[in-house]
């Protein structure tokens, strides 16, 4: 096998809990995740030249301070691997979005460079070298329906999610991660929906699910970028069963009773709101 193509989900905070600030900086984290079916595709091939070159539809990702181009340099280097690769990565999933797209192509990619050279990784190590490159990349290398702890580390299953109709709207805004955290008020910290949602996905209750969204961070984000608010309240008047702000943001998602109905509202929302990106999808 001398190629190896995989698709990269993004990824949505059904609840995001920002907890106590560690002694690195780092917070820790209590969130629902779920994968959704908007996806990268990220393609490997060995190469007799020696070294790393990478490609994408987004030219500023083609350099060696990539997610992606990293793991492969190191993958090589520890398994003593004597060929070249030829990374080609295509993006769907905006970037700075509160998607986990650079997370996710980082995960997969590992998923590739383990089939295209048969490597034989336990589950430590695999969770050792996701760690390494982010804390949503642990997550993004399993998937699914999780609970997640700590700064991402800590990984529970949960049971299957139901299929559901989700909407997304992503505002022309980029985020730093970094600096809606430090920005975050532990004061304003409250009691989220976790157990709710947990209930509600065990119950297979989508309605359920969508009444308990809660992202402890939506109030930094939306204070820098007021379309948030606005977004997530049309989607409630246009029949969304829910709607909260992805990770830290600022990408709004809702879900409806089906896809007619989230293409109409897509829609309008693209007529309403300038310059904001939809893309209708669903749970895996």
């Amino acid at each position: 096998m001398d190629t190896v193509k995989l698709k990269a989900p993004a990824k949505i905070n059904l609840t995001l809990d920002v907890l106590d600030k560690r002694a690195d900086d780092m917070h820790n984290i209590v969130s629902v995740m779920q994968t959704i079916s908007l996806f990268d595709d990220v393609v490997i091939k060995k190469t007799i030249l020696p070294g790393i070159r990478i490609f994408s539809n987004v030219e500023w990702l083609c350099d060696s301070n990539n997610l992606v181009y990293r793991l492969a340099e190191d993958i090589l280097r520890e398994y003593n691997l004597d060929c070249g690769l030829t990374i080609k990565l295509y993006k769907r999933i905006p970037i700075g979005a509160g998607l986990a797209g650079g997370s996710s192509d980082c995960a997969t990619a590992l998923k590739c460079l383990i089939k295209l050279f048969d490597l034989k990784l336990s589950m430590a190590k695999i969770h050792r070298i996701c760690e390494k490159y982010g804390a949503d990349v642990p997550y993004c290398f399993f998937g699914g329906t999780m609970l997640v702890k700590g700064i991402g580390n800590i990984l529970k299953r949960l049971p299957h999610h139901p299929k559901a109709v989700v909407l997304l709207a992503k505002p022309n805004f980029i985020v730093s991660t970094k600096k809606i955290y430090e920005m975050f008020d532990q004061k304003t910290f409250s009691n989220l929906h976790t157990e709710k949602i947990i209930s509600a996905i065990k119950n297979r209750n989508i309605k359920n699910i969508a009444e308990n969204f809660s992202n402890s961070l939506e109030y930094v984000t939306a204070n820098l970028c007021p379309q948030i608010n606005q977004i997530k309240n049309f989607m409630l008047q246009n029949d969304a069963f829910g709607a909260c702000m992805s990770g830290s943001g600022p990408t709004v998602f809702g879900y409806f009773g089906n896809f007619s109905i989230a293409k109409k509202t897509a829609v309008k929302i693209q007529n309403k709101f300038r310059y904001v990106t939809t893309f209708v999808a669903q749970t895996l």
